[in-house]
């Protein structure tokens, strides 16, 4: 299914909660809140990319809830993060979610902690992940199950398990965002070490690297359209603020949070498609009706990263052939 489609037809539906579940193949159960119902034409809308990705014969029904919590097809409550979209979801309803889901099957980790854009909607887009970090002292293997049956609820949750006493599991800049913008919802956000500048600096430095070579990739490949514009603008917007975020922190700052972020490293002028990019991806702006503006944002997003990690490894002394001077040491880490 293209999904930027299918988010748009979404979207466009005069609703304000929307819930998606398929009880049995062939059948798809469209629960909605709205002051009036939907119009056949809205309907059809919807309908239309459901059944040309599970099949034109596909059972789509649609059911008005009137109150703020209602049952979808599988019998559960919803809470409203019990469902596959949910258009305004909250970190007050992840976090009750969570919180049932884990005694109704009596495991509970440590820790949990929210990062990322659920904690701050001025930052979130339409395509943002829900990240959740699971502190516990049983090994990640016994959490698998768990983990995919809150994915099926929640297909955009992103649940990272690790150890608090050795988040080795968690990447350098990880270990940041938990200290820097991390809410616990579950027992108490564990006190991390704050990473080295250099351990900072060589993970942002191939991050970036990598990440530029993927936004020429997507500049070259297949035309976007102004249908695909908002999905270019997300994926433009996800490396300039992770960029943003490895040079902050690498040159010795102590924040990781979006918006914080953009604004101490971007330039508003010299960042202007940049920071256009970004409002787009959250809808701040509507995307302009030009053909090309996917490709100027895919390009902005791969100069910012290239820029962050010519910055970076000259910092660290790294040589063209992408090798430092002298023997790395553990210590130096």
């Amino acid at each position: 299914m293209e999904i930027s489609k299918f988010m748009q037809a979404l979207s466009a539906l005069p609703v304000e909660r929307i819930s998606l579940s398929q009880k049995s193949s062939g059948q798809v159960r469209i629960d909605y809140r709205a002051a009036e119902p939907l119009s056949k034409q809205f309907r059809r809308r919807a309908a239309r990319p459901l059944r040309m990705a599970l099949g034109l014969e596909t059972d789509v029904r649609f059911v008005r809830q009137s109150n703020p919590t209602w049952r979808v097809s599988n019998e559960y409550l919803a809470y409203p993060g019990h469902s596959a979209v949910s258009l305004d979801l909250t970190a007050n309803d992840v976090s009750s979610w969570l919180v049932s889901r884990f005694a109704e099957w009596g495991v509970r980790p440590d820790t949990a902690v929210l990062t990322g854009s659920v904690l701050r909607p001025s930052v979130r887009s339409r395509f943002s992940d829900v990240d959740l970090t699971l502190f516990t002292d049983l090994e990640p293997e016994l959490w698998v199950d768990v983990v995919r049956l809150l994915r099926q609820d929640l297909p955009v949750l992103r649940v990272t398990v690790t150890d608090a006493e050795r988040p080795t599991v968690l990447s350098p800049l990880a270990v940041c965002r938990v200290i820097c913008e991390g809410r616990a919802i579950i027992g108490s956000k564990p006190e991390l070490a704050w990473p080295k500048p250099r351990l900072l600096g060589i993970e942002g430095l191939f991050w970036c690297a990598a990440a530029a070579e993927t936004m020429w990739h997507q500049l070259t490949g297949s035309a976007t359209g102004p249908a695909e514009t908002l999905r270019v603008a997300y994926l433009a917007q996800k490396v300039i603020v992770n960029a943003c975020r490895y040079r902050h922190v690498f040159f010795g700052n102590r924040e990781t949070k979006a918006d914080l972020v953009v604004e101490a490293e971007l330039d508003g002028e010299e960042g202007a498609v940049s920071i256009e990019a970004i409002e787009v991806a959250r809808e701040h702006r509507p995307p302009p009706p030009e053909n090309h503006a996917g490709r100027r944002y895919l390009n902005a997003a791969r100069t910012v990263a290239n820029l962050v990690a010519d910055e970076i490894a000259e910092e660290l002394g790294w040589n063209a052939a992408g090798h430092e001077p002298g023997e790395l040491k553990t210590s130096d880490l």
